[in-house]
């Protein structure tokens, strides 16, 4: 298979190449096994099954100063199922930028759906619950103080790209000690709240954004349209 969005990749199962002038970084591929501590029935996942695949940091050779402060990855991950649920990434936070304000993040789906849990905790100003079902060419904004997943609800590949600040940090551990989100996605379609949450909240769905499409080309040819990335008190103090 062949995209052309964010430039002409070829896409082999799990793994990304290009024969234009690009990096493509080598992949990070989690087994299930990595995802088990995040799964609701751990011992039904099978360990040594492949999921996904993660390139942190591709780009055209030419555009390479341009990605020293924020960072663009492309996600692959395969259909099927993690024991009862749905295949998904690592939940995880982000650190923050500073005390009370985390870093956000800005994703577009580039081929297959893809469906994107966001929650924010008591303590951050919530609890909410947000699942937004994207399509290719649709995006979505993970804003501060908000952790997430992406998740594989179809029979395809789901291939999605991230522009991210650099500094950023993956914070696994609340994930990991609830087995997941706030709800799961079932392995038939439908949704079930975490029993390891005490949070009195309803999943709110809703779709993907079309105007955060072709992000590398919006990236490249304005960068200071991104500076949220790594400064979200922009993003903190819009009306």
């Amino acid at each position: 298979m062949e995209l052309l969005n964010p430039f002409r990749l070829t896409v082999d199962g799990l793994y990304l190449s290009s024969n234009e002038e690009a990096f493509i970084p080598s992949p990070i591929i989690r087994l299930a096994s990595e995802l088990k501590d995040f799964a609701r029935d751990p011992l039904s996942v099978d360990p040594h099954v492949p999921v996904l695949s993660v390139y942190r940091g591709v780009y055209l050779k030419k555009d390479k100063d341009l990605f020293s402060t924020v960072r663009y990855d492309v996600t692959l991950v395969l259909p099927g199922s993690l024991g009862s649920e749905k295949n998904k990434t690592l939940s995880h936070y982000h650190n923050d930028f500073r005390k009370g304000l985390s870093y956000p993040e800005v994703y577009e789906v580039l081929y297959g759906t893809g469906h994107f849990l966001l929650q924010k905790p008591p303590e951050r100003g919530g609890p909410q619950a947000i699942l937004v079902e994207a399509r290719a060419g649709e995006g979505v904004l993970i804003p501060p103080n908000y952790g997430h997943m992406a998740i594989n609800p179809g029979t395809e590949t789901l291939i999605y790209s991230n522009l991210i600040c650099a500094t950023v940090e993956p914070l696994l551990d609340e994930f990991r000690k609830r087995r997941g989100g706030v709800y799961y996605e079932l392995a038939d379609g439908s949704f079930e709240k975490n029993p390891l949450y005490d949070w009195n909240v309803e999943l709110v769905k809703k779709r993907g954004d079309t105007s955060l499409r072709n992000l590398y080309d919006r990236y490249v040819k304005g960068p200071s349209q991104f500076s949220y990335l790594c400064d979200p008190d922009q993003l903190h103090q819009a009306p």
